[in-house]
């Protein structure tokens, strides 16, 4: 632990300021970053299928548009939440969600509605998502999986195999988003 100690200290007093850094018996090694260009944009594989987990919404949704931009692919978006079949009517929905609640609760409240909004407004994006992509030229097709249940992973495998022999490319990007005050 002295020796620990030491290191840590005699690191903080280290003049370079370099934010990666491993310590070994005798050694200090440091991380180096450097800008990299971007890669050219263009077709990098033909007609690749991809899956991507995460890929109806966010950052991996945007991944995925960038790869039907680049030319002919089929994009397999794995997500909890299927798309809705036509645009969502806000106005409207929120309309026949108020009435549906007053048949059973004596007050409605905004925070009811928008809890039964919210899932429709995932459900929306990834519309829009798979509407973007296909006019893109990109086959999608969007599986409502739960990646964190075993079997469900294992069929989709299964579906996506048989159905399209090969898979080129799975990109991970699911995860939950759990935003919270930290104090």
């Amino acid at each position: 632990p002295m020796e620990s100690a030491t290191l840590v200290l005699s690191e903080v007093q280290h003049t370079d300021r370099a934010g990666d850094i491993w310590l070994g018996v005798g050694s200090r090694e440091v991380g180096v970053l450097k800008t990299e260009a971007f890669p050219k944009t263009g077709p990098f594989m033909e007609a690749p299928v991809v899956l991507l987990t995460g890929g109806t919404r966010g950052i991996t949704a945007e991944i995925a548009m960038e790869i039907a931009r680049r030319g002919p692919c089929t994009l397999l978006l794995v997500g909890r939440t299927a798309p809705l079949g036509v645009p969502l009517d806000e106005a409207g929905e929120r309309q026949r969600i108020k009435r549906q609640l007053s048949q059973k609760h004596a007050r409605v409240t905004p925070k009811m509605i928008e809890e039964v909004m919210a899932p429709l407004r995932s459900a929306e994006e990834v519309r829009r998502t798979v509407e973007a992509i296909r006019k893109l030229g990109a086959k999608a097709e969007v599986y409502s999986v739960d990646l964190g249940k075993e079997p469900a992973v294992q069929g989709l495998m299964r579906d996506v195999l048989d159905k399209y022999g090969r898979l080129d490319l799975v990109i991970h990007g699911a995860g939950l988003e759990e935003s919270r005050k930290l104090a």
